[in-house]
């Protein structure tokens, strides 16, 4: 389990170097606040080693 956690970790370091100092988790339905927020990256769960993939519609599958 800790080598899943450190690879994902390692992935998520290396596409953020400088890692946001806050983080903002939005459910379903609030994924337009994004456009007001300035979305700076965005990274596919699907990328993230050891990340589960999304399976319910409408659930967008990516941190922002």
């Amino acid at each position: 389990m800790m080598l899943e956690l450190q690879s994902a970790k390692n992935y998520l370091l290396a596409q953020c170097p400088q890692f946001p100092k806050i983080l903002i988790t939005l459910g379903s339905g609030l994924g337009s606040l994004l456009s007001e927020l300035g979305l700076e990256k965005e990274i596919s769960f699907s990328d993230i080693p050891y990340f589960k993939k999304q399976r319910f519609r409408g659930i967008m599958g990516s941190l922002s």
